[in-house]
């Protein structure tokens, strides 16, 4: 009889053939602990080896680098590839010109587009996107403002014209930039570790270290074989989150060529992101990879494990697995027990984006109350995409209210990138290392920002300020520029060119006649293209778009740098980011297991999302679906013990709805009214 080996066996047997492997588990296999048991084998049985861990967080690091005891080193990803390309200071100075260079506007064409209008509107905002970068780029390099692009009335009339000579303003403004860079001294460039390049600095990212360590392992065989020689073993916890640039170089290079071993711990199902690769079955296929799964699940119950397993794309079938209790025993299977509940109403005719207010409002009513219906645990964790409701249970409403006004519904990745700019993810994660007591860590990230403490009473002086920032109510701008006056946080290049490029936005704008005009009838009520040409105005539906875009940016970016949002606001959002709120975006990946669940499985008007057909089995999944499908399956199986999700639905989903949940509840629509 064939017995079958388990993952960590399966894994020493890639080690001892010299395999690149993926280990590839669902939610709470234990991944992580295998990839401990594996160190520990290599310690010991492969003393002479070298092996480094890479991750994607600090945090993330330091749990691997604690719970490994010390054996191998963890990293994050950056911070490897820091590691093995800071000394070549030379071939980073041959190619970081790529990184800034602006790239030429190229003629689309209109056999994606419905009609030849669509087509030129398009057409026009790209060419406005690429003068944007121009301007931008041109006024870092100059301090020069350039002047305003066409209109898409005169762009139209020759676009060819207009192409060409943006084209040519590029050629002349990267020949420019090619200059200013070639000239500067090779070791002065560095790596800033922050979200953002900095042409003043000629420093670089996190993206671009990413863009820049990939090129040049392709093109230095030198490089390749340092890294060979440091290493024998390269291990990426959670793979379906990185880069596909970095895996292709790993597997096809170093792996392939060099004789590093390559191994991946993740799931492809919790790959949910765009710039990851999500899943490595073309590796798999061409032999260069050795699938092992491992089909344990130690965190969710029996019935929420049935529950997940059909969700699977890779048609894996995880396994109640059980861990050793605190008091030496083994867990049982009446240990592992919970519940799965689907509670529903039937809504025929959603609202979509462009329906009226009131029946948004009625719907979203009816799907709070549906909420309320199913909710019944005070320690469940609510799960959901990020909408209005969240915002104001979670304290940042005006933070949420001034972003949607702006943007519209999708809004996280916005708000996390204008924050991050600004600079405000420094000073919070300032005020919660102090909350949590870890004084050492915010002294030397304040030394490492120009903060000295040269007398006793400077670090009273330094706790009574954290206090007070931590208690804050005050405009958030305003604390933001104290804190960076009084030394906690460095002025980046990127905070600074957001802020003067807004305030003279806004300073233009203010001066600007059509554009205050404009605002003026819109406020009266000629909030229309008809409207405004019958009262007079002469103007067309372009025109208007334009004036009106400027408007919502003038009023956002008003609020923004004014008093509208409070600091409390700011610190609840990335509470909220945390998890340390009753509410979790969907999106969160990386938790650790929650005893009780609720998945709001609703769209909330945003067009990237679709939930209709997650647990369809008549027809093959388009690929918008599985990735929607993924995003569930990373919601649901945060559950430990208990899930229930909720819906309203069309009455064409309720069979399969029924199917999906072995306890469903249906709410009469009447009732949520």
């Amino acid at each position: 009889m064939d017995i079958k080996l388990t993952a960590l066996e399966q894994v020493k047997q890639c080690l001892t053939n010299k395999q690149n492997f993926v280990l590839q588990g669902g939610a709470g296999s234990g991944k992580t602990e295998t990839l401990k048991e594996l160190l520990t084998f290599i310690s010991k049985n492969y003393a002479d080896s070298s092996l480094v861990c890479i991750t994607h967080t600090n945090k993330a690091a330091n749990e691997i680098n604690k719970r490994i005891g010390g054996v191998f080193p963890a990293l994050t990803i950056h911070s490897f590839l820091h590691s093995l390309i800071s000394g070549f200071k030379l071939d980073i100075h041959r190619i970081i010109f790529d990184i800034f260079a602006v790239a030429p506007f190229a003629v689309g064409t209109n056999e994606d587009y419905e009609s030849e209008s669509d087509f030129l509107k398009a057409e026009f905002e790209r060419f406005k996107k690429t003068y944007e970068i121009y301007s931008r780029r041109t006024y870092e390099l100059t301090s020069t403002k350039t002047p305003k692009h066409v209109g898409k009335r005169e762009y139209d009339k020759d676009r060819s014209k207009y192409n060409l000579e943006l084209n040519q303003k590029i050629d002349n403004l990267n020949q420019n930039l090619r200059v200013y860079i070639f000239t500067k001294d090779p070791y002065s460039i560095k790596y800033n570790q922050r979200k953002y390049d900095s042409l003043r600095s000629l420093s670089y990212g996190h993206d671009s270290l990413i863009t820049i360590a990939c090129i040049l392992l392709r093109q230095s065989t030198v490089l390749r074989k340092i890294v060979s020689d440091r290493f024998n073993y390269i291990f990426i916890d959670e793979y379906q989150d990185t880069s596909p640039e970095i895996i292709e170089v790993l597997i096809s290079l170093l792996a392939k060529e060099k004789n590093v071993l390559v191994g991946l711990f993740g799931d492809s199902m919790q790959g949910i992101y765009d710039d990851g690769i999500g899943d490595v079955d073309r590796y798999v296929s061409e032999g260069m990879l050795i699938r092992i799964e491992k089909e344990d699940n130690f965190r969710c119950s029996k019935q929420v494990v049935d529950f997940l397993n059909p969700l699977r794309l890779d048609k894996m079938t995880q396994e109640v697995a059980f861990k050793t209790k605190d008091d030496g025993s083994r867990e049982t299977l009446d240990d592992r027990q919970g519940y799965v509940r689907g509670y529903y109403s039937i809504y025929e005719n959603k609202p979509s984006t462009k329906s009226e207010r009131a029946d948004k409002e009625q719907y979203s009513t009816a799907l709070n109350k549906l909420v309320e219906r199913a909710g019944g645990t005070s320690n469940q964790k609510i799960l959901m995409l990020t909408n209005k409701a969240i915002a104001a249970d979670a304290g940042f409403s005006n933070l949420f209210e001034i972003f949607s006004d702006r943007y519209g519904t999708d809004l996280t990745e916005q708000i996390e990138k204008t924050l991050g700019i600004l600079q405000f993810n420094e000073i919070v994660e300032l005020c919660s290392l102090f909350q949590s007591k870890s004084y050492n860590e915010v002294i030397s990230i304040l030394r490492r920002n120009g903060f000295t403490l040269s007398k006793s009473t400077d670090k009273l002086d330094l706790f009574n300020r954290m206090n007070e920032i931590i208690s804050s109510k005050s405009p958030a701008i305003g604390v933001l520029e104290a804190s960076i006056n009084y030394g906690l946080i460095a002025k980046n290049e990127s905070h600074e060119n957001y802020v003067k490029h807004a305030h003279q936005f806004l300073a233009t704008m203010s001066q600007d006649p059509q554009f205050l005009l404009f605002c003026e009838d819109f406020s009266s009520g000629l909030n229309t293209v008809k409207r405004m040409t019958d009262a007079g105005r002469d103007i067309d539906e372009y025109l208007f778009d334009e004036l009106k875009n400027q408007k919502n940016k003038y009023e956002f970016l008003s609020r923004l740098l004014g008093n509208d949002i409070s600091f409390d606001n700011i610190i609840n959002y990335f509470d909220y980011l945390d998890e340390k709120k009753s509410y979790i975006t969907m999106h969160k990946t990386k938790g650790t297991g929650i005893e009780n669940v609720l998945v709001v499985l609703d769209e909330y008007f945003w067009n990237e999302y679709n939930f209709e057909n997650i647990f369809s089995t008549s027809s093959p999944l388009d690929s918008k679906t599985e990735k929607n499908r993924k995003l569930v399956y990373v919601a649901c199986s945060r559950a430990k013990r208990n899930l229930t999700c909720v819906r309203l639905i069309s009455a064409a989903e309720e069979d399969a709805w029924k199917a999906a949940f072995p306890e469903v509840i249906k709410v009469p629509l009447e009732e949520l009214r």
